[in-house]
């Protein structure tokens, strides 16, 4: 169709193309096509096509030039074509096959009515050529070259290419836009039809020129793609190479680049040399002692001198211009051990391929010469050679023995051009055997195998005079000098020179410039690398101790040295035994910097350095020279290392003593600051190595906990000999405050060493670091000072409180003072003991069960003394009155101070369970729980179990008393002790097991739970701790203790010593078996002096207390909660019966209201002998059958809703929401339980005879005031209004039903009752209002039902 492409335009069929108008008639016609017409479009079609195939002919025709002038003219030499063609890439040789393209056919034309296609199309088809081609173009970038058999892949194009697939799609698609021009229909209206053509036409050339420039992008976008990833893959592999290589510059195997070496360089490397002080030569840099002495004589100057004359004429002085490069006579001799196949001989040449190989390899060319073939033979002799120019020194000859017959890679050698021209120089003649070695593994090469031999030398320039540089070598080699020291010197001055320059990012410290040079002139010498980085490893190192360079490069380079060391025989004895010197004199330099490593490295600065040091230090420990010429050293290296930094950290605590110690040790304080001082000093210097020098040490020990276990080892003793000031009279009663500051400054260190190094604390020197053993004593004796202080306080509180709220305008502060001062006082206690952080569980629960129940004390205290208020006391007095039958004075209110009362024992509820979460007194219950436990005293026992501890065994909860001791038997070779006391039940003492856990036990498994045996450890209860040298002791130490069921205890007296076990100073023996005094004595939970007189000689008194009651910190604080609880309920109630009275006042003064008149008596005899008669209506004249109004019922309860409010406000303004609600709750459960009195009797009791049943008036005013005061209660349900579900309570259904039911016939109401009681629902409302009715009917048989049903009812129950 045409112009369809033409946004905006409708399309028409193909029948509408083929007809037009007549202008004059209005009739459609057919059209007709005009020649001239036909011939202008044909043209314009023709001559775009023509101008394409044009365009894509010369661009084919380009490439196949470039591919053909890519081939190389035939060497000078005899050269082998096929072997040429079979080694070239495979693209070059397909292409330069290839012939020229075909002549591209015209397309047919296009049919006549055929359709131009839409630009949409045309966008749609130019996307999926895009994307075909794009998706071609990555495959093919991956993938390797093709033959020629499959053209369409081609080589990865480079940076400077463009790939020619994209290139030859967008032909073919330009072919395939160019070709879909229609041709132009035939048309009466020439101009017209044209003009269209034209402009379409016009827009396909546009066209055109957009695909081309868009081939022309996508081939740049392609070629830059693929330029990038190869480098980044590439500078992958370089980095790979370069960690796996494990060399460093020297000794890459890269040949040196000459070009870099340029005058400015060499000339400042002449300054630096001439300007190198360092005396040289020295007698080992000579062969021969005569040698050193004729160049002290001749020649008189230092090495550096003449090696700056040599590098002068080496690099600086112009030679005379050649008219021709130097020749090399390169000559293939022979060839032997050749790998055959199969014991077959083969037909063999070479292929000599010379220049810079790497460059020819890229650009694809290749100078190939090739040898005569020697048939079947494995040992050929060619004797043929050739002259080759020398363009560079840096070239390579590459030589490649081949198989004619079987075309079978036979191996190769590769022979830098630099290394044979400087052999030639020296010798004049090369004639030297080269292994066959294999090519790149990518080839697999199977049958590469042998050697050949190769001859060269360099051909005599007739023209060349005399050379002062070939001057200079001769006169060192005349005198001996050893080349080693040449390189030596060459070696320091250009390190000299790089370190006086900035690096600008380099990351060795040898510049590009000197690594070239010393490659240059290490061959000329022919310095073996081994000497070469050994000499290396010297200077460098002397530069590192200068602070020249950092350990990093000491490190690299022994890095490179280990791991060259692991070729065997890569070093020679000579440079073994250099080597070693440089190994001690480093290991000496090392040690000493690491062992003073916060001198050296403050604050581990720079970084890694240390981590180098100590990593250095290893590698010299574990090198395998070193290790041999000294077997006296450790094999570990850690254990060396331990060993030098402990007997640093030593030194370092005896100094830190030394500044601490005050001159008067007999002053309290001055020796409790200097320790203080002395622990701030430790901590410091262990938070250091936390924090700085820890990972620099990891890989090897915990610098940390080596620093902390030798100064917590010193450290415990400095405070053992102090110990005695804790335990004082003095320091409890006149210097609490020093102790407790002491105590914290000692704790805190112990806290880091424990955070630090976690389980230091217990593993050094004996006991360990027992912060707790020093100062218990002092902190039982203050909690028991401090508990008798409590009681006081909440005296002196309550005493000042007005019970007013501290603001009334705040919900958190509406009680009053005193239970604030109260508890301020116990949260001070409470943070100070849990500042203690007390790490003797056991010991801490003491500590917490001691508050806990002083806890309990203060808050009875205070719960007691707000319930006897005058307040209280008229509440009694009014309501004895009312009991007596006095007047009643009005409805009484609520007072502020009774909300205050109870808002304040609602905070104390608060805080104790803050406080109960807070102490996580389940844990502390917990561990009590667990000690008992493990003692084998905490539950029921069995029968035999009892029997046998009255029997035999004594048990309990006991507390002992340790005071003190004398005459002690001396131990230490001063004459004195170091006692300490142990009181131990005997080894094998048997803890029957738990009743409760032996029958679950029996539940789970048929097996009876086994007794406990108690050994070791587990036998001690008590241990005191250490008085050093005294002979009479006195510890002054409690301790709670639970005994197993045991007939003796035994006593020891140990003398502690530091170094060695601690020995026995004297034992004894407690008699608890029965029958004994001490048993009767001890039972009566009385204290008792006990002294144990010990063997040999000596006495200790201990004061033992059996302990009654097994309380713990759960138990107090569930007692202190009770009673707070009964308090909270007794000042609830006591609000309550405030508004009561009036309410059951107001509710029975309307009920009586509507009650039946009785019918006055005739005369005064019949009012005494008849019963009274009612009438059918109330004293108002309203007929007792008629119901009440909802206007009657609110006048009735107006005062009742009144008073009602005018309280609850109070109450609200006084109380917590919750507190506030809960007395709402308990005020409107009172109300119905009135009601519930009106309507119904008592189940059980004897009813009032004066009480009758209501009337139907009276049961609807019931009903009414019911409705109404829930209506008031519920408030809508609004702020502190009670929910429905509140409301209507069990009561409350119960007197709803029993309203319903009130004039049912009894009958059916007793069915009612059977039929729930059988369903297990027991309706007492039911049975109160059939025990009425019967009361009142006097009917027998209900009255006997009445009392069935009550038996049932009991016996069920």
């Amino acid at each position: 169709m045409r112009m369809g492409f033409l946004r905006g335009n409708k399309s028409h069929s193909s029948q509408d193309s083929n007809y037009q108008r007549n202008p004059d008639t209005g009739v459609y016609e057919r059209r007709r096509e005009p020649s001239e017409n036909r011939k202008d479009s044909e043209t314009l079609r023709r001559e775009s096509e023509t101008l394409r195939r044009d365009s894509a002919r010369e661009e084919r025709r380009e490439r196949g030039e470039k591919r053909v002038n890519s081939a190389e003219p035939s060497p000078k030499m005899t050269r082998s074509r096929s072997r040429q063609r079979r080694e070239e890439p495979q693209e070059t040789r397909s292409t330069s096959r290839r012939r020229a393209p075909p002549p591209v056919e015209e397309p047919p034309p296009m049919p006549r009515n055929s359709q131009v296609p839409s630009f949409d199309a045309m966008l749609n088809d130019l996307d999926d050529m895009f994307a075909s081609t794009s998706v071609q173009t990555s495959r093919s970038s991956d993938k390797p070259e093709r033959t020629r058999d499959r053209p369409t892949f081609r080589r990865r194009p480079s940076t400077n290419e463009k790939s020619p697939e994209p290139e030859r799609k967008v032909e073919r698609k330009t072919e395939k836009v160019a070709e879909a021009i229609p041709e132009s229909p035939k048309s009466p209206i020439d101009g017209h039809l044209s003009e269209l053509e034209k402009i379409e036409m016009e827009k396909n050339r546009k066209q055109l020129e957009r695909l081309n420039q868009e081939r022309k992008a996508a081939s740049r976008r392609e070629a830059e793609m693929v330029a990038a990833e190869r480098e980044k893959r590439n500078q992958q592999d370089r980095e790979r190479r370069h960690r796996e290589s494990g060399e460093f510059s020297l000794l890459n195997r890269q040949p040196p680049d000459e070009s870099l070496l340029v005058d400015d360089y060499v000339k400042a490397l002449i300054t630096v040399l001439r300007s190198d002080r360092t005396v040289s030569p020295l007698p080992e840099d000579f062969s021969t002692p005569e040698g050193f002495s004729g160049w002290r004589q001749s020649i008189r100057i230092p090495l550096q001198d003449m090696l700056a004359k040599m590098l002068k004429y080496r690099h600086l002085v112009k030679k005379e211009p050649t008219s021709q490069p130097p020749r090399l006579f390169f000559k293939i001799v022979s060839a032997r051990g050749i790998v055959s196949k199969e014991g077959r001989l083969r037909d063999i040449y070479c292929n000599i391929d010379c220049g810079d190989l790497e460059k020819l390899r890229k650009e694809k060319k290749r100078n190939v010469f090739q040898t005569d073939t020697i048939k079947q033979t494995l040992d050929p002799v060619w004797n043929q050679h050739l002259n080759l120019e020398m363009q560079s020194s840096r070239d390579d000859i590459k030589v490649e023995v081949w198989d004619r017959l079987k075309d079978h890679f036979l191996g190769q050698v590769i022979i830098p051009m630099d290394n044979l021209m400087r052999q030639c120089g020296r010798k004049d003649f090369v004639s030297s055997w080269y292994p066959l070695e294999p090519r790149e593994s990518k080839y697999k090469d199977k049958y590469v195998g042998g050697e050949i031999l190769i001859e060269a030398a360099l051909e005599e320039d007739k023209n060349k005079g005399g050379n002062s540089f070939e001057q200079l070598q001769s006169k060192m080699d005349s005198f001996g000098v050893d080349p080693r020291a040449l390189f030596r010197t060459l070696l320091r001055g250009c390190l000299l020179l790089d370190l006086g320059i900035p690096r600008d990012g380099r990351q060795e410290v040898l510049s590009e410039e000197s690594v070239s040079l010393l490659k240059v002139w290490g061959r000329y010498w022919t310095v073996a690398e081994p000497a070469q980085l050994i000499l290396y490893l010297e200077i460098i190192f002397s530069k590192f101790r200068g602070e020249s360079v950092p350990v990093d490069e000491v490190l690299k380079t022994f890095h490179v040295l280990h791991h060259c060391m692991k070729t065997k025989g890569w070093f020679s004895s000579k440079e073994t035994k250099r080597l070693l010197t440089i190994l001690e004199d480093m290991r000496d330099h090392l040690r000493t910097q690491v062992t003073k490593y916060r001198e050296c490295y403050p604050k581990n600065k720079p970084p890694n350095a240390l981590d180098s040091s100590i990593l250095l230090l290893r590698m010299i420990h574990r090198f395998p020279i070193f290790k041999q010429a000294h077997p006296e050293l450790p094999d570990s290296f850690r254990d060396e290392l331990r060993n030098a930094l402990t007997e640093a950290c030593i030194a370092r605590f005896q100094r830190f003593k030394e500044l601490n110690t005050p001159f008067d040790e007999s002053n309290v304080e001055a020796v409790v600051d200097g320790i203080t001082k002395l622990a701030e000093m430790i901590s410091d210097e262990i938070e250091q190595d936390f924090k700085y020098f820890q990972p620099a040490f990891a890989q090897e020990l915990d610098i940390v906990r080596l620093t902390a276990g030798v100064h917590l080892k010193f450290f415990v003793l400095t405070l053992e000999d102090s110990g005695d000031l804790l335990s004082s009279d003095v320091a409890v009663k006149e210097a609490s405050k020093t102790v407790f500051s002491f105590y914290k400054r000692v704790k805190l260190m112990n806290d880091r060493y424990a955070k630090l190094v976690p389980g230091l604390t217990t593993s050094t020197s004996g006991t360990g670091f027992d912060v707790e053993g020093w100062f218990s004593p002092f902190i039982f004796k203050w909690l028991q000072e401090l508990a008798k202080k409590t009681i006081v306080w909440v005296q002196n509180a309550i005493k000042v409180d007005n019970f007013e709220s501290i603001s009334p305008e705040e919900e958190d502060l509406l009680h009053s003072s005193s239970i604030t001062d109260v508890f301020s006082a116990i949260y001070s206690e409470l943070e100070f003991i849990t500042d203690l952080e007390w790490s003797n569980s056991v010991q801490n629960a003491y500590f917490f069960q001691m508050f806990a129940k002083m806890v309990n004390a203060a808050l009875e205290n205070y719960c007691e003394q707000i319930q006897e208020s005058k307040e209280a006391g008229g509440g009694l007095l009014q309501t004895a009155t009312n009991l007596l039958g006095g007047r009643n004075n009005g409805p009484q209110d609520i007072q502020n101070q009774s909300c205050v009362k109870l808002r304040n024992i609602q905070f104390a509820m608060s805080k104790l369970k803050e406080m109960y979460k807070m102490m996580n007194v389940q844990a502390i219950s917990k561990t009590v729980k667990d000690h008992r436990k493990s003692m084998a005293i905490l539950g029921k026992k069995s029968p035999a179990a009892m029997a046998a501890d009255k029997a035999e065994g004594i048990t309990g909860a006991f507390k002992v008393y340790v005071s003190y001791g004398e005459n002690i038997k001396p131990i230490n070779k001063n004459g004195l002790s170091n006692p300490y006391v142990i009181v131990r039940v005997p080894e094998g003492t048997i803890v029957p097991p738990d009743e409760e856990m032996e029958t679950k036990k029996k539940k789970d498994d048929d097996k009876p739970l086994q007794p406990t045996v108690l050994t070791g450890s587990q036998c001690d209860l008590v241990r005191t701790r250490a008085i050093s040298d005294s002979l009479n002791p006195s510890w002054e130490e409690t301790h709670q203790i639970i005994l197993p069921p045991v007939t003796r205890l035994e006593v020891a007296v140990f003398s502690k010593n530091l170094l060695t076990a601690d020995e026995v100073a004297g034992t004894a023996i407690i008699d608890l078996s029965s029958g004994t005094r001490l048993r009767r004595k001890v039972l009566d939970y009385q204290t008792h002096d006990l002294y144990v007189e010990l063997e040999p000689q000596g006495r200790v008194l201990l004061r033992l207390t059996m302990e009654g009651e097994q309380e713990d910190v759960d138990f107090w604080f569930r007692r202190t909660n009770e009673r707070l609880i009964r308090t909270r309920d007794d000042l609830l109630r006591s609000l309550t019966a405030k508004m009561v009275p009036y309410a059951r006042e107001v509710i029975l003064k309307v009920v009586k209201e509507n009650e039946a008149a009785p019918i006055p008596s005739k005369s005064f005899l019949a009012s005494l002998t008849q019963a009274v008669q009612y009438s059918e209506f109330t004293a108002a004249n309203v007929s007792i059958h008629t119901p009440v109004s909802d206007k009657e019922v609110d006048e009735a309860l107006d005062s009742l809703i009144v008073y009602l409010e005018k309280n609850l406000e109070t109450i609200c303004a006084n109380l917590s929401q919750s507190m506030s609600q809960e007395v709402i709750k308990r005020t409107w459960d009172e109300i119905v339980a009135i009601l519930e009195s009106v309507v119904l009797p008592p189940l059980y009791g004897t009813i009032e005879a004066s009480k009758r049943l209501l009337n139907k008036r009276q049961l609807s005013m019931v009903d009414g005031v019911l409705l109404a005061l829930k209506d008031f209660f519920h408030a809508d349900g609004q702020d502190l209004g009670l929910d429905m579900d509140i409301l209507q309570s069990r009561m409350y259904l119960g007197l709803k039903d029993s309203i319903k039911l009130y004039f049912v016939p009894m009958p059916k109401v007793m069915r009612e009752y059977e039929l729930s009681f059988r369903e297990g629902v027991d309706k007492e409302y039911l049975l109160r209002l059939i025990r009425f009715n019967a009361e009142k009917s006097k009917d027998d048989k209900m009255n006997d039902w009445m009392n069935i049903t009550l038996q049932k009812r009991k016996s069920k129950n």
